[in-house]
């Protein structure tokens, strides 16, 4: 029956690979070597400026050290980004076998049921990196449009699936389903509010068609926010829930989460008052874990992650809501020192 669902082939280039296979993370390898770079440059410069300092042997052992790691990330980066095309060069050439073969009917019957549990679920629960690995896996076979592959299917049976298998995990399983969770809810969350990418990446690829026209952008809005309204809705459940383990699981999740999600502003304002009300748990460890989330949710509000239905930012509404209190508080303390003057001189 399985064999009904997905390909041999299909089974085979998930479980061969990894996730060096098949992404490479520039931006790190970029970022790291500018840094290098600009430390050999304050070292020597602040060398020829002040001769007063002595460029010691040790540091030029340290500026030369910088100087070679810079060059070998920048040969490993070539290596990578090189291994990387071969792979999905391949990945290219065999995607006609992975479903094609299938007919119509079982594909949209069972295909993305048949893959997940399989695939994906086993996979993302081993680690981080296998659960990195599986979110780019899918969204690689929907960026090369491979035949039949339902990524809108996909993914919401990924959505409404993983959030019920939190409660069903370790606190280190649930740790991982975060991990999917992020890689999946960032891009979902950018074809959400970044109407472009979303007719670039997303409506215009076989992955998001039905019946060979892409889903239109208002109807994915619709469809984007009942999968973020059933996450928070499990996730406030777990939060109020009886038992200590589902209370564990939901602040681990939520703080993997916590830079995506929740994006809708009155979500996040519910799940601050969920939060709060545990920083005040007798157990240590919860107390513990809320403050951190709450402090990391607070953060994140404040930096703009939270957003309106039009897409646009809540940050300044939160910064001009800080800004009233902080202005509140400060007219109520000269107004107890005005009093205390008026007393002292009668």
């Amino acid at each position: 029956e399985v064999w009904e669902s997905i390909s041999v082939e299909l089974y085979e280039t998930f479980w061969s690979l990894r996730l060096y296979d098949i992404y490479v993370p520039k931006d790190r390898y970029d970022a790291e070597i500018t840094r290098l770079k600009k430390e050999v440059e304050r070292v020597e410069k602040s060398w020829r400026t002040d001769k007063s300092k002595n460029f010691t042997q040790a540091s030029q052992v340290d500026v030369a050290r910088m100087k070679a790691t810079a060059v070998e990330l920048k040969k490993e980066l070539g290596e990578q980004q090189s291994h990387f095309r071969s792979v999905t060069r391949k990945i290219k050439e065999s995607r006609d076998s992975f479903l094609s073969e299938l007919g119509a009917e079982e594909v949209a019957k069972s295909t993305a049921k048949t893959f997940l549990e399989r695939c994906v679920f086993p996979r993302c629960l081993v680690s981080p990196e296998d659960a990195s690995y599986c979110a780019k896996f899918i969204f690689l076979l929907h960026d090369g449009e491979t035949p039949h592959f339902m990524t809108l299917q996909i993914c919401d049976l990924l959505v409404r699936s993983l959030i019920g298998l939190i409660f069903c995990s370790t606190e280190g399983e649930a740790a991982n389903l975060g991990v999917l969770l992020r890689e999946v809810w960032i891009v979902l969350s950018k074809w959400r509010y970044d109407e472009k990418a979303y007719e670039e990446e997303a409506m215009s690829k076989k992955g998001f068609m039905i019946k060979g026209i892409g889903l239109p952008k208002q109807d994915y809005n619709k469809v984007y926010g009942k999968w973020h309204d059933r996450i928070w809705t499990v996730c406030k459940n777990g939060l109020k829930s009886n038992e200590y383990i589902h209370i564990r699981a939901t602040l681990v999740v939520l703080s993997g989460i916590v830079g995506c999600f929740p994006k809708k502003f009155e979500a996040g304002q519910d799940c601050l008052e969920s939060v709060s009300v545990l920083q005040a748990d007798e157990r240590q460890d919860i107390k513990a874990m809320a403050n951190a989330y709450y402090a990391q949710l607070s953060k994140a509000r404040d930096a703009g992650a939270w957003r309106k239905e039009d897409g646009g930012v809540w940050k300044d509404m939160a910064l001009e809501k800080a800004k009233k209190l902080k202005e509140k508080l400060r007219g109520e303390k000269l107004k107890r020192q005005d009093e205390e003057m008026r007393n002292e001189m009668a």
